[in-house]
């Protein structure tokens, strides 16, 4: 079975110090509430290397816990137009840990949300626009008179 947690500096330190005053292994488990197989392998560990430290983990420690990641989620949720520097600052509040705007999006991107520009707006020249309020006006006033007469304007 695969290990779930790390035991913090103190309880391995507690079991090492119940160890060398002559406890057994089942005694320790029981005092500590921890498993036999657990205390047998800290105790190894540390006739091993001399120390309860753990080895020094390779490539980069990450920056967003899970519990942040899951915040961030439900604040862009709740608020599909908040920037990725205002949840920067909440994060920096909230936890300390200053992130950059990139980290935020990567975490955002990684949970499949992205953000978007909308289209730029199609630019109408003034002539055209008039052409298109002549045209509408006049296609309103065919209907009205068309509502008048008792007939249907849009019938051909």
């Amino acid at each position: 079975m695969v290990k779930t947690r790390e035991l913090s500096a103190g309880t391995r330190a507690n079991v090492i110090l119940l160890r060398n005053q002559g406890n057994s292994y089942r005694k320790i488990a029981n005092y500590l509430q921890l498993n036999f197989s657990t205390v047998r392998y800290i105790i190894k560990r540390y006739e091993e290397r001399g120390t309860t430290e753990n080895k020094i983990r390779k490539g980069r420690s990450r920056k967003l816990n899970l519990r942040t990641q899951r915040k961030l989620k439900n604040e862009v949720l709740k608020n599909p137009t908040i920037s990725a520097s205002t949840l920067a600052n909440m994060v920096r509040t909230s936890t300390g840990v200053q992130v950059s705007e990139r980290t935020i999006r990567n975490s955002l991107n990684s949970e499949g949300l992205y953000g978007r520009v909308p289209r730029r707006k199609q630019y109408v020249s003034v002539a055209n626009r008039k052409k298109c309020l002549t045209r509408a006006r006049s296609i309103c006033l065919v209907q009205m008179v068309g509502k008048q007469s008792g007939e249907n304007p849009m019938k051909i």
